[in-house]
């Protein structure tokens, strides 16, 4: 079993609020009864100590009440998004293999808690990846994640007990957390940023705030702005949609919007920063739990460069052509690489580094820059472009809501950068402009030879732009992009 004690403020503050949702509440003695009930249930039926399960992440009590029975009888969750195609679903089956499903009736009973639990099997245990009690690191493995596979395949990630308290704790340091701070969930708990949310709700003892799905992000804003959260973790584009939903001028007992899974441009913080909005940047990936880097408020308002210092428990290193290693406490356990594989230990060198795909740079202080993805670089004309640069220039103008680039294949450059903007504004820029002002911050063989307007960017689920699929959607037959002439010298780039 695992040494995390999920449950520690049920006899340190047991009527304290720990759950708060739309028309309802539990606290931390409420909470803990609840697990014990379900807990008594899954183990009655079957359920053992590394047993997967896989579990729909709906935003609310209910999914929370299960998350905490699996940990309690020693079992791993899988979250599944409940966004997900069949065929999305499908895939994520036949790579987690997960041995059990879990659901429970969303209505709630007169006491509070949610309706009678149901766990079916769904494979013969040696058809299931099995995590077993203790994993070969000596830790206790918890969650069994999908990456989001925007530049490749999903793989499954696992991560521990002990990962997942330690980033909590770590992050509770740099941000100065205190039990009374309660964190909104906007974020979906199948993802890492949406789960170490949780996680830091459960470890620090502020809990956690849930809306229901229909005007989520209203509400939230409603919320901040009355003072019931102190605390929002989101991706940039939902970030935007907070300001959108009018959260400007909040309380001073909101101390802080967490934004991260995505690149933050220098047009959002300064609408944040205009909005009175406590911003801290924050880099990491599914392998650390969500969370490496994080830069607090302070920071960001101070115009600090980047995502911050490594966090307590983690270190960076910064490798030949910029790509970024991490080691430390809050590293994933394991993964599953494919359909049909086992799970396999995380691949480290002799050292215990973790190649990301990230690239990066180190200030003298020691605080990280992220420049963007190894696999994303385009190369033109043997110039290294970094897409997320482009992106910053672009969305720096305020005719522009949103930029993606990527390089499209051309015969004598190698690639060509190409940029597609969601444009604003009356009149919305011309591409003329557009390119203008890219040369005016952006030397010439970094600017886009073409800019191609879009109502709105193909994005990840995470916020992240989809690449591949905007690269596809450029590369179409008689799209604008095939149709303009290319350069064909320096110069005309």
């Amino acid at each position: 079993m695992s040494s995390a004690d999920w449950l520690r403020w049920s006899r340190e503050a047991p009527d304290a609020d720990a759950v708060v949702w739309d028309g309802g509440a539990w606290s931390w003695r409420d909470l803990a009864l609840a697990v014990d009930e379900w807990a008594a249930y899954l183990e009655r039926t079957g359920l053992r100590p590394g047993d997967t399960v896989a579990l729909k992440a709906e935003i609310g009590p209910g999914f929370l009440l299960g998350l905490l029975a699996f940990w309690r009888v020693g079992a791993v969750a899988s979250p599944v998004f409940p966004g997900l195609t069949a065929s999305e679903r499908d895939r994520q089956d036949r790579l987690l293999r997960p041995q059990w499903s879990f659901a429970w009736h969303e209505s709630a009973t007169p006491s509070g808690h949610v309706g009678e639990p149901a766990l079916r099997p769904l494979r013969p245990g040696e058809h299931a990846v099995h995590c077993g009690e203790t994993l070969d690191d000596g830790r206790t493995g918890a969650v069994l994640l999908t990456t989001s596979g925007s530049t490749g395949e999903p793989r499954g990630v696992l991560l521990s007990h002990e990962a997942l308290e330690a980033s909590a704790r770590a992050t509770g340091e740099r941000l100065r957390l205190a039990p009374h701070h309660r964190w909104g969930l906007l974020l979906s708990p199948a993802h890492a940023g949406g789960l170490s949310t949780v996680v830091r709700g459960l470890v620090l003892g502020g809990g956690l705030r849930f809306w229901s799905k229909r005007h989520r992000y209203g509400a939230a804003a409603a919320s901040v702005l009355r003072g019931e959260v102190s605390h929002l973790s989101v991706v940039p584009a939902l970030a935007q949609t907070l300001l959108d939903e009018g959260l400007t001028g909040p309380p001073p007992s909101f101390r802080c919007l967490l934004v991260g899974g995505a690149a933050t441009g220098e047009r959002l913080r300064t609408m944040a920063e205009k909005a009175g909005l406590p911003l801290a940047l924050t880099w990491g990936m599914t392998e650390t739990g969500g969370q490496v880097a994080t830069a607090p408020p302070e920071d960001v308002a101070a115009g600090a460069e980047g995502v911050g210092l490594p966090l307590s428990g983690m270190e960076v290193a910064v490798g030949e052509e910029g790509r970024l290693s991490v080691r430390g406490s809050f590293l994933a356990s394991g993964v599953v690489e494919g359909p049909g594989s086992d799970l396999a230990p995380v691949p480290t060198d002799g050292d215990g580094w973790y190649a990301t795909q990230d690239v990066g740079q180190e200030g003298r202080d020691g605080r990280l820059r992220i420049l963007g993805r190894r696999d994303e670089i385009i190369v033109s004309g043997g110039t290294k472009v970094h897409p997320l640069e482009v992106e910053d220039v672009l969305t720096r103008h305020e005719g522009v809501s949103g930029a993606g680039v990527v390089g499209l294949p051309d015969e004598r450059w190698g690639e060509v950068v190409v940029a597609a903007v969601v444009p604003q504004g009356e009149p919305p820029p011309s591409e003329g402009v557009l390119k203008d002002w890219c040369r005016n911050h952006l030397t010439r063989s970094r600017c886009p030879t073409h800019i191609v307007f879009l109502p709105e960017l193909p994005l990840t689920r995470s916020g992240k732009v989809a690449r591949r699929r905007l690269a596809a959607l450029l590369s179409r037959p008689g799209t604008t992009v095939q149709a303009a002439a290319l350069p064909t010298s320096n110069h005309e780039r």
